[in-house]
């Protein structure tokens, strides 16, 4: 008798049936384990060796038994990878923290007469400082905003790795 499933180690033995036997059973063993990928941050394409499988987190998805390379990408941040091996029936999670790619953005406020101010500064609707304001932001398009007694300024920005947007 051979147990055959697919995904599933084949059992193969001889068995003696006679009047008596009802039926014969076996437990098959996983040919496979199951893989849970995080990533800080989330939402973040992950590819396993070399194709896409889907955003983070993943949630304990079945994966055939051997080595695997983990991918974890996104434009804005540096790569994060680990390769791992999913052993028969288990578990394996990766969890990844990714470094930002940077860039920065400097701004002034000045009155008509050219006096500089101290106004606030919002990016992406999170203040950020007053001008004037220099620092590192990660790099994309960002909206910038000015605020001083009521009034605003505002600019989309696109901002580079290692380059100072003003």
């Amino acid at each position: 008798v051979e147990f055959q499933l697919e995904s599933y180690l084949p059992v193969r033995e001889s068995v003696t049936v006679n009047d008596r036997t009802q039926s014969v059973k076996r437990t098959l063993t996983p040919d496979f384990g199951w893989l849970t990928v995080r990533s800080e941050p989330a939402g973040l394409p992950v590819t396993l060796d070399g194709k896409p499988w889907g955003t983070t987190p993943v949630e304990r998805r079945r994966l055939s038994s051997g080595a695997h390379r983990v991918l974890v990408t996104d434009p804005r941040y540096f790569d994060r990878g680990k390769e791992v091996v999913i052993s028969r029936g288990e578990h394996e999670t990766v969890s990844v923290d990714l470094s930002v790619r940077e860039g920065g953005i400097q701004v002034h406020a000045r009155d008509s007469l050219g006096n500089d101010l101290r106004a606030q500064v919002v990016v992406d609707d999170q203040e950020i400082g007053k001008t004037p304001f220099t620092g590192k932001v990660i790099i994309g398009e960002h909206r910038v905003r000015v605020v001083l007694n009521g009034e605003s300024w505002d600019k989309t920005v696109t901002v580079r790795e290692r380059q100072v947007e003003k």
